[in-house]
């Protein structure tokens, strides 16, 4: 058993009274679920009106407020606005901890729905059967060494000033062209500055854990990539989706699996639960490798992982019964190898009482076994086992 200590984050600074006015209009909205009253006020509204944490409320932000309620549509609205997640109340709760059902915590998970693409340079065509990892087989092993290989050290000064700079000027513009609001997109820029001018990732990482809009564009590029890469035999010089995206990406992979402060897992077992369609995994087969070709969320902690899975182990039923969805729980069995795999986010994380590890791309993994289980009345349960390959196991 894990004994948390949850660090507070510090209570708003008090403000002005026309400020304060409208962060409790905000508020109240939350509350009502009244959703095009929240989209007035938002445009106008500065990050830390919107992040406001009322004393007479127990120190409540509007976020809180809306989930409290399981308005979701007003969380969805707020968490696009780059709202703060990690905020907590007088009681120590964040705004997921007042999430009373699955559908709702699922919100928080910082996931995106994916939208149809197509790249205009090939034929290649990104649907909604685009994963964090594409099962290939044998091929998978090679193609994960070959996609380390590619990416770049940062051991000196000279390194890791040349990566941050990528994302920053490289990466970053592209991410900024999706934010209408000038007065956002300059908040957003100053969140990056520690990482160009001190050489400091922290900045970086903590922006991807807990914002919704970057962590999804920046996981769909990279994915993308190894997609456009292995299907297709695309190069940053005849496509246009690589030839924007590759640098960043790889840039961000470098990070993680190379800058010397990150802490590198190594423990033994790591859990993901997801609340899917089951068709969507139905190529998955025992004995099979698979390729992570993107950051991939963990948790340390399996009941964390089965507040995701939709799956209630109490009453051993499904939270909510969706015909042709599952439950589904991943367990990851992890090995002490050359290369880094797997990285701590502890308090880098906007969730740090979820212990949560990332998953990094290109690791590979073999399918050792996968059961099912019938649910009464209805559903079904799905636990996927999988066990990391190591280096030397690479042909």
């Amino acid at each position: 058993m894990f004994k948390f200590c949850f660090k507070r984050h510090k209570v708003t600074t008090p403000l002005a009274d026309m400020d304060a006015r409208c962060a409790m209009e905000l508020y109240d909205a939350c509350r009502r679920d009244d959703l095009e009253k929240a989209k007035e006020l938002l445009p106008q509204m500065t990050v830390n009106q919107i992040n406001y944490q009322h004393p007479s409320a127990g120190e409540n932000t509007s976020l809180h407020e809306a989930a409290r309620h399981n308005n979701q549509n007003i969380i969805k609205l707020l968490l696009e606005r780059n709202v703060d997640r990690r905020l907590r109340n007088s009681n120590g709760q964040t705004a997921l901890d007042l999430c009373t059902t699955n559908e709702t915590r699922q919100l928080f998970e910082c996931r995106a729905e994916i939208e149809s693409s197509k790249c205009e340079s090939c034929t290649l065509i990104d649907d909604k059967t685009f994963y964090e990892w594409e099962l290939i087989d044998s091929e998978a092993l090679q193609l994960a060494s070959r996609f380390r290989r590619e990416l770049k050290p940062c051991a000196t000064l000279k390194q890791q000033k040349h990566l941050t700079y990528i994302i920053h000027k490289g990466y970053l513009p592209r991410y900024l062209s999706t934010i209408k609001s000038d007065k956002e997109v300059e908040e957003i820029r100053s969140k990056f500055e520690p990482a160009l001018n001190n050489k400091n990732p922290n900045c970086i990482v903590q922006y991807f854990t807990e914002e919704q809009k970057f962590s999804y564009l920046l996981s769909r590029d990279m994915a993308r990539n190894v997609l456009h890469d292995m299907k297709h035999g695309c190069s940053e010089f005849s496509c246009i989706c690589l030839y924007t995206t590759k640098d960043g990406t790889k840039a961000m992979a470098s990070i993680l699996s190379h800058w010397p402060t990150f802490i590198t897992y190594s423990g033994n077992k790591l859990y993901r639960g997801v609340f899917m369609k089951e068709t969507d995994l139905a190529h998955y087969t025992a004995n099979k490798h698979i390729i992570v070709t993107t950051f991939l969320p963990t948790s340390k902690d399996i009941t964390v992982a089965r507040q995701f899975s939709g799956y209630n182990v109490d009453s051993q039923r499904l939270d909510q019964y969706e015909e042709g969805k599952a439950s589904f729980l991943f367990t990851y069995t992890m090995k002490n190898c050359i290369c880094r795999t797997a990285i701590e986010l502890g308090e880098l994380s906007a969730r740090p009482h979820e212990n949560e590890v990332l998953i990094l791309p290109y690791s590979t993994f073999l399918i050792t076994n996968i059961t099912t289980y019938q649910l009464i009345p209805l559903g079904r349960r799905i636990e996927i086992e999988l066990e990391q390959c190591v280096d030397q196991e690479l042909p």
